[in-house]
Order: structure tokens, then C-alpha cells, then sequence
């Protein structure tokens, strides 16, 4: 299939003023894939700083072939993505196949069993990946579609070990850091692009996290009210805070926060440094992304 370059957009690019393509072997390259976009970071893992963030969407992607072949075409198009002597490889996969298991119940031959408990998987289509951590006592199981794993293993980086994780373990993770220490019940939200994520903490020790499709706003309300009812958080006095891909003096944060007042924006993870340059992004956004860093 013919695929211009047209199919895939540019919304962000921010690049640290030091980035140095003679030090790509200090470099880490984090790719977050989507259905239907991608983000692109590159971090020196010398320093824990970024160094260049990219976001790309690709609209009216309607198959994973499709989407392969724009990835393609995106990769081919670009000055740093098709470089074979990164630090590490890293892609984290946007998707709601998933679970997230108990470590000591966890057998590394039931993956396919763990993951078709929330949702059907093929292994015909998919190849399935677990990651587990020690200090949660949790393994997440994920699917990846077989097309993407090929394209990125075999075609793109086949000299260079290309490391899978899920979205979940890095929201998990990166909230978990974020909430250490706090007392009380904490509601943690994400704005997706067409997808909610929430997470639920009681002083500071992850107890609940979940991802959900949302066509229309109502949507956001009955997914965070399912996780308000179901842990007994008071929406007045219980603390909320927000990420993702939303502005402070939008009408969807002041909607929400007329809902929970104590409603604030998160920050970005504490551990990572960063140029002025990216001061153009708010603190708020990429949350997943930055996160991913340090996921081991």
C-alpha cells in the first residue's frame, strides 16, 4: 500500500539545545505507540535529561496494517529514528490489552490466559510480553500486535534488543513515585486522546488502576464516579489530580473541578531534568511518556 507522508502529523517537537548526534550511544530512545499516534523521546542516560520529545498522531488509521505502513513511512521520513546505535530501546504500547497479575501467583506460561481475563487476544495476531515489579508485587501481561513487533524487531532494529512494556506500568510506576508519602485517599487521572485513565491510592500504596474508551464528556464523569463509589472517595474532600491532554482554563477542567473541587494539574516526574526549551510543554502533559525513563 502507498502511504505520503501527509498520513502522519507533527503536533510537538521540542529539542534540548546540547542534543549531539555523536553521543546517540548515550542515548535512550522511548517510543510510545498508539493505534493511532506516537510519541517519540530520546533521553541521555548519562544525565536522566531529555533531550528531543516528538508527538505524532495519524489520522483515519482503520487497521494495523495501515498503521504499520505510516509508522514506516514516518520512520523513513525521519533523521534519527532508523540510527541503529541507541543505549536502549524502549516501546511502550498504548492498548487495553492487558492485566495486571499478583507476582506470586504469576506463571510466565499463563500470559495469554492472564490478559484474555479482561479482554480477547489472538495468538495468531499478537505476541504477548510481561514485566514485573518487585516492590508492588505485580506482573503486567500485555499483548502487542505481531505487524508492529515485526516492523520494529526484525526491520527497524534487528542488531539492538527492543524492550516492551504497557502504558499501565508506566502511569503505575510514575504514580506510585509521585504519591509516596501522601496520607488520604488520592484520585489520580489521565486525559488520553479518545481514552481516561485512573488510578486510586490510599496513603501513598497503589490500590486500583483502569483505562477507559470515552466518545463524550458525560463518559469522564461515570468512569471516575465508578472508582469514587466503589473506594468510598468523598469528592469534595479526597484529593484529585489531572494530567494529560487538557488545559487549565479549559471548560473540561473547570467542569471537573465544579464536580471535585480539589481538583489540581500534576506535575511532571521529579526525577528527570530537562532544558528551558521544554518549558512550552506544561508540567501537566506527556506524563506516561516521562515516565517511562525509568521503567527497568
Amino acid at each position: 500500500m502507498a502511504i505520503s507522508s501527509i498520513q502522519f502529523k507533527l503536533l510537538r517537537k521540542e529539542k534540548d539545545p546540547k542534543f549531539d548526534i555523536d553521543n546517540l550511544e548515550h542515548y535512550n530512545l522511548l517510543l510510545q505507540v498508539g493505534f493511532s499516534d506516537i510519541q517519540v523521546c530520546i533521553t541521555d542516560s548519562r544525565k536522566n535529561k531529555i533531550m528531543l520529545l516528538e508527538d505524532y498522531i495519524m489520522p483515519g488509521v482503520i487497521s494495523h496494517e495501515e498503521r504499520v505502513d505510516i509508522l514506516e513511512c514516518l520512520f523513513d521520513d525521519h533523521h534519527l529514528l532508523l540510527a541503529g546505535f541507541w543505549n536502549r530501546i524502549k516501546v511502550m504500547v498504548k492498548n487495553r490489552k492487558f492485566s495486571l497479575v499478583p507476582s506470586a501467583l504469576f506463571q510466565h506460561e499463563n500470559v495469554q490466559d492472564y490478559i484474555n481475563l479482561n479482554t480477547q487476544v489472538d495468538q495468531a495476531s499478537e505476541n504477548f510480553f510481561y514485566r514485573g515489579n518487585e516492590s508492588m508485587g505485580l506482573t503486567n501481561t500485555f499483548a502487542v500486535n505481531k505487524e508492529v513487533t515485526r516492523f520494529l524487531t526484525q526491520q527497524t532494529y534487528p542488531h539492538k534488543e527492543v524492550q516492551f512494556y504497557h502504558q499501565s506500568s508506566s502511569f503505575i510506576e510514575g504514580f506510585q513515585k509521585y504519591f509516596a508519602g501522601m496520607s488520604g485517599n488520592v484520585v489520580a487521572i489521565y486525559l488520553d486522546r479518545f481514552r481516561l485513565h485512573v488510578a486510586y491510592f490510599r496513603d501513598g500504596i497503589f490500590k486500583f488502576y483502569n483505562q477507559y474508551p470515552v466518545k463524550t464528556f458525560d463518559d469522564y464523569y461515570r468512569y471516575i464516579g465508578f472508582v469514587v463509589d466503589e473506594f468510598s472517595v468523598d469528592p469534595h474532600q479526597d484529593q484529585f489530580y489531572i494530567w494529560g491532554y487538557l488545559h487549565r482554563s479549559s471548560k473540561h477542567f473547570n467542569t471537573l473541578k465544579s464536580k471535585y473541587p480539589t481538583l489540581i494539574t500534576g506535575e511532571r516526574p521529579a526525577d528527570l531534568s530537562m532544558s528551558y526549551v521544554f518549558d512550552e510543554i506544561a508540567d501537566h502533559q506527556y506524563f506516561d511518556l516521562l515516565s517511562f525513563n525509568h521503567l527497568s
